[in-house]
């Protein structure tokens, strides 16, 4: 387990912890505002240009020219009663492996820093502008987004904002950024990716919530990580954010804000072998029963019981999987070129590297066992969501994994044993912050349903975010 605790942690925030975004607390309700006359778009967005401007690392670049056209367009829109949908002047970024016109999609690496700008913007920016959103910029992400750890050596690494200034914490990542952002209270949404773990993993350790969907739901631009698991997703601060971002990622411009579903009757399976098999730690199991006993309390039904398709499909991601083999199929031709590979951050090169001598029938293998272990997955649940904590501990420090190889792999290793089963089976998943450690320091679960299922998934993530924070 990575490096968690320092003998005299002072309490001193790396940034002020707001329960709000400039008093609005989440997306929904700045759009409220909005239509209630409450609140004025270039405000809001120069707000958070001012924010992004002055948040290095945590901004790649920053977009003031789009971002105030869009603002002002937006006042416009509310002024002559048209808005295009219930977030329209709503304020976000982007991970910085989507294409947004006028801006280089860095990845995260050196190597691709001083490449062209995009042309146009990517299927899912182009979405978002249609549904009226106001874009402030790009947000960090681990080199290549292929680490869940949250440290990029070239760009420098956000720091959580939960962690102090003597003893910084990891946001984890690779969606380091667009969690550094949200939790800090500097924008209301954030676009970003995950396909072992890249939402769920920092929304655990930073106390917000993110959308893992189904692979296929939204169209992918920009540069993919694994072309057969990597799903773009928002990451927010409530549930009813994440509902909204679904429909407007999906072309829809919603206008109706979403109802809290009752509870009562919702069924709910935890698996708690696994957390012994994840080593967890103390405060992570206390956190995940308290949880389910408040689900239970207030109506759901919770069968505790071994999962065992799960605990299947962790045995073969373990002999070697879809992920390492696709990523290095992306980078080989990096890999293969001596002087790009030498700007590399070289654990990133390393990593990379294991997959190049993969045998073809242990990939072969794990294409199959996702099938099968989804179907068996599917049979299992019968229509039950199935529930986790999202990372066994709370967020490790920073600092050993930048200077410390061991460390760094340790927490590369550790991080995703919960969450990279649900993407190799390809199971839609909401992150929730559910409560903390003795240190205030974030704990969060991961709810899951079968591929296809996000429809059902976001109403019950609906009904039980009441009950889990």
């Amino acid at each position: 387990m990575p490096s968690q605790n320092t003998p005299e942690e002072k309490a001193t925030p790396v940034c002020p912890l707001p329960d709000s975004v400039f008093g609005f607390d989440d997306a929904c309700a700045l759009g409220m505002a909005y239509l209630a006359g409450k609140a004025d778009p270039v405000d809001v967005a120069e707000r958070c240009l001012a924010e992004a401007e002055k948040k290095v690392p945590v901004y790649l670049d920053v977009t003031r020219k789009r971002a105030l056209a869009e603002a002002k367009a937006s006042r416009d829109r509310y002024r002559s009663g048209r808005p295009l949908s219930l977030f329209d002047g709503v304020a976000l970024n982007w991970k910085d492996t989507f294409d947004v016109a006028g801006t280089v999609t860095t990845s995260g690496s050196a190597i691709f820093h001083h490449d062209r700008p995009a042309e146009k913007d990517g299927a899912l920016s182009e979405a978002v502008a249609q549904a009226g959103m106001v874009c402030i910029g790009k947000v960090n992400t681990c080199e290549f987004a292929y680490s869940s750890v949250g440290v990029n050596r070239y760009f420098g690494s956000p720091a959580n904002p939960f962690g102090s200034l003597d003893a910084p914490r990891t946001c984890g990542g690779s969606s380091s950024g667009s969690a550094a952002a949200i939790a800090g209270g500097m924008i209301p949404v954030s676009i970003a990716s995950d396909a072992g773990g890249s939402i769920r993993i920092p929304a655990s350790f930073t106390g917000i919530c993110g959308f893992k969907p189904t692979s296929g739901r939204y169209p992918k631009s920009g540069k993919a990580l694994s072309r057969t698991l990597d799903s773009p997703g928002p990451m927010t601060r409530s549930v009813r954010d994440l509902v909204v971002m679904d429909e407007v990622l999906r072309g829809g411009r919603p206008i109706i804000l979403p109802a809290i579903p009752p509870l009562k009757g919702r069924r709910f399976v935890a698996d708690l072998s696994i957390l012994d098999e994840v080593d967890a730690t103390d405060a992570v199991y206390r956190v995940f029963e308290e949880t389910l006993s408040r689900l239970e309390k207030n109506g759901a039904i919770v069968e505790r019981r071994v999962v065992s398709p799960f605990h299947d499909a962790r045995k073969s991601i373990a002999n070697g999987w879809i992920m390492g083999a696709e990523v290095f199929t992306e980078l080989k031709g990096l890999l293969d070129d001596p002087e790009k590979a030498a700007v590399m951050d070289q654990r990133i090169r390393k990593r990379a590297e294991l997959s190049r001598n993969m045998p073809p029938h242990v990939l072969v293998h794990s294409y199959w066992d996702r099938i099968r272990l989804a179907d068996a997955m599917q049979a299992d649940l019968d229509g039950a969501v199935f529930i986790l904590p999202s990372v066994g501990y709370v967020a490790p420090l920073l600092q050993p994994l930048e200077t410390d190889d061991d460390q760094f792999t340790a927490c590369v290793q550790a991080n995703p044993r919960l969450t990279a089963t649900g993407s190799f089976l390809n199971m839609p998943a909401v992150a929730l912050p559910a409560g903390t450690d003795e240190k205030g320091l974030p704990i969060g679960i991961s709810l899951y349903r079968n591929s296809g299922e996000d429809d059902a998934l976001l109403e019950t993530a609906l009904a039980a975010e009441p009950w889990t924070r």
